[in-house]
């Protein structure tokens, strides 16, 4: 299960509600700064530092993607549960892969 951050139309720099649109991203082997480990950056035009990361809430992310188990509510908001889960099954998927392609469509 993966979750997005959505922008108001005035809230974000770039103008868009989601950061990821349709269409084919290449994704590389990245590190995590805030989170310090190992991650994928999802190479998004316009955009620096796209990542796939931990966290359940859209307030867990400035426009990345987080990873989950499943979907579900947390103190009241939409939220992908148990990310540490999820995300460690992501990684150990991709584990060894330098790169790889994602294709986003039905936005």
């Amino acid at each position: 299960m993966s979750l997005e951050r959505t922008f108001h139309p005035d809230e974000a720099a770039h103008g868009k509600q989601i950061v990821i649109q349709n269409g084919v991203y290449r994704c590389s082997v990245s590190w995590y700064n805030r989170g310090a480990y190992a991650t994928y950056e999802i190479h998004v035009p316009g955009h620096t530092r796209v990542l796939f990361h931990k966290g359940n809430t859209e307030a867990d992310s400035l426009g990345c993607v987080l990873i989950g188990e499943s979907f579900g509510e947390l103190n009241g908001k939409t939220a992908v549960l148990n990310s540490k889960g999820g995300f460690e099954e992501f990684m150990s998927l991709v584990n060894g892969i330098p790169d790889f392609y994602m294709e986003v469509s039905g936005r």
